[in-house]
């Protein structure tokens, strides 16, 4: 489970759940993958987690995927977060969730709008802005009569998951019961609903990945750019960085060319990481278009190890910290390295413009 899926959760407490106990809470997909809901929404009530899997955090194992083994109108909070990404025929999901939430039960749906192919055991899907809208619409052709109390696409929080997160009522007529909105406080997010209003909060066409991919560049901000952390190469260049706190990587940098040339299909990759904490199995990752690579790191740089090594330290940084890879790359090539599933992305390359890049 990625940071911000714990952060959505916590937020839909607050505003739906705080002051409340004696609920029946069902969580549809509850296998503790990385972290759990069930302690975000302890002392509530009762608390029963689903998955058609056996693992932590499961107590009841689903023969059909489709199908709750709850009665009618059951249940006061139904949770199901970065699941219906993984679910083949997610609408079917949708209506049996609705068939056993009490007409004043509450379902929360958090699923991605961006991210890396991940299977658990497929991965099918991708949530939208107006996905929210679309359920309702599906749902009352199907005899239901939802309400979506608010949606919103949450902005990315050490990782590369954007979440689609929307809140439901199962009985419109139930609405006036929860005058709270999680989007009256949180500001990081965009393309917001609100029941009642037509327009989006905080309306925008570009996905956050494409924002960062090219971001605007003013004079001011070129000129504080970093200094080299060595002699870069010709048509070369060396950025270094330091990630935010509590971000798996502490100190990076990247002796990448300046741009893609036109003629050349394979980019060399150079440079070196620094992880938060000395036993972090650290990995460099390249992503253009639609092919990704993942590798370990594969040169000891124990330059880098002496200068960042302080005395007194339990245990120095890793010789073998540094990285030399070459990859094919399509327009666009970004850079980035991985921890336990989390991807920090640190630099992004444009081809420039001439030849396409060659086939062989």
């Amino acid at each position: 489970m990625h940071p911000s899926a714990l952060s959505n959760a916590l937020r839909f407490r607050q505003a739906y759940c705080a002051g409340r106990h004696a609920l029946r809470i069902v969580e549809v997909g509850a296998q503790d993958v990385n972290g759990s809901l069930r302690n975000v929404f302890e002392g509530l009530g009762d608390y029963v987690g689903v998955d058609f899997v056996r693992g932590p955090g499961v107590d009841v194992v689903l023969d059909d995927p489709y199908r709750l083994p709850f009665p009618d109108q059951s249940i006061d909070v139904l949770l199901c977060s970065s699941v219906l990404e993984h679910s083949q025929f997610f609408w079917l999901l949708f209506l049996e969730m609705l068939r056993i939430l009490r007409p004043t039960g509450l379902l929360y749906l958090n699923a991605p709008s961006n991210g890396s192919f991940h299977r658990y055991p497929v991965d099918c899907w991708r949530f939208y802005p107006d996905s929210g809208d679309a359920l309702v619409a599906w749902a009352q052709r199907s005899g239901y009569q939802p309400h979506l109390l608010e949606s919103y696409v949450s902005d990315q929080e050490r990782a590369e998951w954007n979440d689609c997160v929307s809140v439901f009522v199962r009985d419109a007529a139930c609405a006036e019961a929860y005058p709270k909105r999680i989007l009256d406080t949180l500001q990081a997010f965009r393309n917001g609903r609100l029941a009642g209003r037509e327009d989006f909060l905080k309306f925008t066409t570009r996905t956050e990945d494409q924002e960062r991919a090219a971001p605007a560049r003013s004079p001011a901000a070129a000129s504080k750019a970093p200094e080299p952390a060595s002699a870069a190469t010709p048509a070369a260049r060396v950025r270094m960085g330091g990630g935010e706190r509590g971000a798996p990587v502490k100190r990076w940098a990247l002796e990448s060319p300046a741009a893609l040339k036109g003629d050349e299909a394979l980019a060399l990759i150079s440079g070196w990481v620094l992880p938060a904490e000395p036993d972090c199995d650290v990995r460099l990752v390249a992503r253009s278009g639609h092919r990704t690579a993942c590798w370990p790191l594969n040169v000891q740089r124990p330059d880098v190890v002496a200068a960042f090594a302080k005395p007194g330290d339990a245990e120095p940084p890793p010789l073998l910290c540094g990285f030399k890879r070459r990859f094919k790359a399509g327009e666009r090539l970004q850079i980035g390295f991985e921890v336990d599933g989390i991807v920090q992305w640190v630099d992004t390359l444009a081809r420039k413009s001439g030849a396409a890049p060659s086939s062989s």
